[in-house]
């Protein structure tokens, strides 16, 4: 069994980083570039379908009258590399004790827990299968069983059957694969096969999860439609010949035959006909075939370097991704291996230098990789991130990723060019005017952006504070709190006044909205962006106080909202008004901006905060109904059977009580 860290238990923090890459299409100088990144990322898809194809050959589903039982992944044990013989490395596996379970500081371990399967080995080994002589054993791996506990509720301690699964992890997955499953990718880089096997074991998990849910949802099998350029172009035209010459017609059904668990009887969009003839289908999906985001789970693969030129007067940033590294030569990629315009950087090797955060990394010594800029000025604010976070050695690389953005017409044009003045004669009088004109004509306007992230991660330890700022959301105003020492001594209170995000939201909402009734292009115009940066201002005001009264993190975790108001602007606040990202922004923070790291100390529940009586403390407990319950509620008041306290719960004593759980849950840390 795994536990999480306590709060101020050694832990990760995340982050991602971005860098666009300097490759413009459509232009001479970088299509040899571009056309190398697209050729990656079409292997990337032709890899996934490879796997998926083999992958559901191999899966073995085990069903009953309550859903899924179990599912097994079952393929022939692969040939041994390096002299081992991988069938006795399977029975090795197979042959281990199995770990006792056993709970923290312990503690006796729930019904759940004990009644959990347990394996011998990680990676879910179960059989080794003989099968005809001559041919390879069958390897036996168990990805997702079901299973029954028993427990007991109520004073006569009634006990209840339920059911619960187990699912392989997706990282314990990604190894397997790794480790045990032989499919061949040498069309494609090596450092990017593990990122086809990390996707193919995402999208395998969340397949037997819609499984385990039950059958309304009826999932189907990841999609392994083809994604080789030319054969998906070679199935379009021949689909296209059959639709124009069709003369029969086309097969046709309503929604809710296609989709009953949507639409109702007395629904009248059911009925809407839809075209479900195979090559029609085919006709709509398109020529392209869609291509997936490279990335690799190796962090030393794609390696930032930093190239200081021109007797130092000059740097700038360069990513090496290893494109060529494996790949077989007669393959598509390997092809392009040829081309010298790939490979300048072999003359001013002496030039690069790699980041800290890849320990000991060179420019390798053969033709295996392109060195692309990233394209922001130092002056940047993105630049200078990446200087701080690469260069200072805390943060580590985990995955890096190459993506393909395509712009919307709106910024084609103002990505590249600026707006400049331009003397004119109007009649025989000097005016000026402005025109649009592009500085460079090597930077022409382009529809699509090559972006480079990376996600990191920095190792921290949270300190303890004396304090604990706990911390109650609202609606009309953000945030309201309050301070207490660890005799629960209230210190400070406070309210920030107002609530941006919300403001911003509303705003956007009804920009978007004028300009749907003016009949414009809404496309890209989202407030998401606006959004976000106003959650940033307010958790920053927030990590403000927590430097200046040196205060533990303690926060009110929102779990159900009254969807329902009396009017529509009450519904459009419950519907923007995210009470999710803002304390997940929080915690995120306190750990990474604030040295040493602020741990957050307690989550509240919503529950508590509305159903505490604020001059007893009495709550409402589980398995109470209305009728036996402490308190209750009534509409926006409370009432309390101990104390008889019958009115409406401040804002100020909500905060109260989320700080004084803070404080407790702070102490028995200490412990």
């Amino acid at each position: 069994m795994k536990f999480k860290p306590k709060p101020h238990e050694q832990q990760e923090v995340p982050l991602t980083l971005k860098g666009r890459l300097q490759v413009i299409d459509g232009d001479v100088v970088h299509q040899h570039t571009v056309e190398v990144l697209q050729a990656l990322h079409t292997d990337m898809g032709v890899g996934v379908q490879k796997v998926l194809s083999y992958l559901q050959t191999c899966l073995s589903i085990e069903s009953d009258d309550a859903g899924v039982v179990r599912v097994d992944l079952v393929f022939p044990c692969p040939e041994g590399f390096q002299g081992r013989d991988r069938e006795k490395d399977a029975r090795k596996l197979l042959a281990q004790p199995v770990k006792e379970k056993k709970g923290k500081d312990g503690k006796p371990l729930p019904p759940r827990v004990l009644a959990e399967p347990r394996y011998t080995n990680e990676y879910r080994l179960v059989a080794v299968e003989k099968c005809e002589a001559g041919e390879k054993p069958n390897l036996r791996f168990r990805l997702f069983e079901r299973y029954t506990y028993a427990v007991e509720s109520g004073k006569e301690k009634k006990q209840t059957i339920r059911m619960a699964h187990t699912c392989v992890p997706a990282n314990t997955f990604h190894a397997l694969l790794q480790s045990w499953m032989r499919v061949s990718l040498d069309f494609l880089s090596k450092p990017f096969r593990g990122g086809v096997l990390r996707k193919c074991a995402e999208q395998i998990n969340s397949y037997i999860e819609l499984l385990a849910k039950g059958e309304k949802q009826k999932p189907s099998f990841p999609s392994i439609s083809e994604r080789d350029p030319t054969v998906k172009k070679a199935t379009w035209l021949s689909a296209l010949e059959r639709v124009a010459k069709n003369t029969d017609g086309f097969s046709y059904q309503t929604a809710r035959e296609l989709y009953p668990a949507e639409y109702t009887e007395d629904d009248p969009k059911g009925k809407r006909l839809i075209n479900v003839d195979h090559d029609w289908r085919i006709v709509m999906a398109g020529p392209t075939p869609g291509r997936f985001p490279a990335f690799t789970t190796l962090s030393n693969s794609v390696v930032v370097f930093r190239r200081e030129y021109e007797k130092g007067r000059r740097r700038r940033y360069y990513a090496m991704i290893p494109v060529f590294e494996g790949v077989s030569p007669e393959s598509v990629m390997g092809m392009r291996m040829n081309e010298p315009r790939h490979f300048w950087w072999q003359k001013h090797r002496e030039e690069f230098h790699a980041l800290k955060a890849w320990t000991d990394a060179v420019l390798p010594v053969g033709n295996t990789a392109v060195v692309i800029p990233i394209s922001y000025s130092r002056q940047n604010s993105a630049t200078k991130r990446l200087e701080t976070l690469l260069e200072n050695g805390e943060w580590q690389v985990r995955i890096a990723s190459i993506s393909e953005t395509h712009l919307p017409e709106k910024h084609i044009r103002h990505s590249n060019e600026k707006r400049m003045w331009k003397q004119v004669d109007a009649g025989g009088k000097e005016g000026a005017q402005q025109v649009w004109r592009n500085p460079s004509k090597k930077l022409p306007s382009s529809r699509t952006e090559w972006w480079l992230k990376l996600s990191l991660a920095k190792v921290v330890e949270p300190v303890l504070r004396d304090n604990v700022l706990g911390i109650h959301f609202e609606t009309d105003d953000v945030i309201r709190w309050c301070v207490m020492n660890r005799q629960k001594e209230i210190l400070d209170t406070g309210v920030l006044e107002g609530n941006p995000i919300l403001d911003a939201g509303l705003q956007g909402q009804a920009r978007h909205e004028g300009e749907q009734r003016r009949y414009r292009n809404t496309k890209g115009r989202g407030s998401a962006d606006e959004l976000k940066r106003k959650t940033y201002e307010v958790t920053r005001s927030v990590l403000e106080l927590l430097e200046v009264f040196n205060a533990n993190l303690a926060f009110e975790s929102i779990s159900w909202v009254e969807k329902g108001g009396p009017d529509s602007t009450q519904n459009k606040k419950f519907s923007l008004w995210n009470f999710s990202a803002l304390p997940a922004t929080l915690r995120w923070l306190a750990l990474r901006e604030i040295d040493p790291a602020v741990p957050t100390v307690s989550e509240t529940p919503d529950f508590r905060t509305e159903h505490t009586c604020p001059k007893c403390g009495a709550c409402r407990r589980s398995g109470q109904t209305r009728e036996n319950a402490d308190t209750v509620r009534n509409n926006d008041s409370l009432l309390c059977r101990k104390c008889d306290f019958n009115d409406v719960i401040s804002p100020e004593a909500k905060a109260h009580l989320v700080t004084s759980e803070g404080v407790d849950r702070a102490e028995a840390l200490r412990k």
